[in-house]
């Protein structure tokens, strides 16, 4: 196989035998939209909303300059933690389709030898 045949947006991957194997990222696309919702959620609540509020108000205590920034402060920290928890939720969900790949990568490997024998 040549090089340009190792770069597939459908969902195949090759191993470094050679052999081709269908590659799982259902975890991660899962994992990225539970964590883009969670923080989304967590950061709309009452409760999650207070708490930036009084991140922002820490900030402005240590920053007495920044008091007229506040809305601005609390709105960077919600964004920071939707950003974290869906960054979070990717890689927990990268670790069952890095378990999957590669059961399929030595399935495609122990295929592609019997085959060649």
């Amino acid at each position: 196989m040549t090089s340009v045949n190792n770069v597939s947006f459908a969902g195949a991957a090759v191993t470094k035998n050679g052999n081709l194997y269908n590659k799982c990222k259902t975890g991660r696309r899962v994992g990225t939209v539970t964590g883009l919702l969670l923080g989304a959620g967590a950061a709309s609540t009452k409760l999650g909303g207070m708490t930036i509020l009084a991140a922002a108000a820490k900030i402005c205590e240590k920053m007495p300059k920044a008091n007229p920034y506040l809305i601005p402060i609390a709105g960077a920290i919600a964004v920071a933690s939707v950003v974290a928890t869906t960054l979070a939720g990717r890689a927990l969900g990268a670790l069952p389709d890095a378990l999957v790949n590669r059961g399929r990568k030595k399935e495609a490997d122990a295929r592609g030898m019997n085959v060649q024998a």
